[in-house]
């Protein structure tokens, strides 16, 4: 999970599937005091700038959530620093599932309109491939629907497939 400092109640639901979570975030809200033995794990990492950290590989799905996304987010998706993280972060033939706002906001107020929606859809699009990625309306049912902050008036979500063929930048 890249910015898992976000919501650690999604860490625990996505455990809670029977699932190895690694959370990677610039500063973790959740402490190693906090994690029981077998539990969700955690790592601070700038994983918009650097390779993955020391003795993590790439997984096979990547989850990434945007609440209320700055400016500078929007910044780092201009910029290709998101995409090259989801790239870095998933395996050849792997999944990244991306719950985002469609607006820009600073302070939880919206400072934009659609601005996230429309930058995000087309990395996405440019670094996998418009066919290999999918945007819905809403996520899943069930996909976190209790741990994140999912109005779906307000979220957009998308399905990602790294292909074969695009290496590890």
């Amino acid at each position: 999970d890249l910015g898992s400092a976000s919501d650690p109640n999604w860490a625990r639901f996505v455990f809670k599937k029977g699932l190895h979570y690694l959370g990677i975030d610039l500063k973790p809200r959740t402490v190693e005091a906090d994690i029981q033995p077998g539990s969700p794990k955690w790592r601070e990492h700038d994983y918009f700038e650097k390779a993955l950290p020391e003795g993590v590989s790439p997984a096979d799905t990547v989850t990434l959530n945007f609440p209320y996304p700055s400016l500078d987010y929007l910044t780092k998706i201009e910029q290709g620093h998101v995409t090259d993280a989801i790239n870095r972060a998933l395996k050849p033939g792997g999944w990244a599932f991306i719950l985002a706002e469609k607006d820009v906001y600073t302070n939880r107020r919206k400072i934009t309109t659609g601005m996230m929606e429309q930058q995000l859809g087309k990395a996405l699009k440019e670094a996998f491939g418009a066919s290999n990625v999918v945007r819905m309306e809403k996520a899943p049912k069930g996909y976190g629907s209790r741990y994140l902050d999912n109005d779906e008036s307000r979220t957009v979500f998308y399905v990602v497939h790294k292909p074969e063929l695009i290496a590890a930048m």
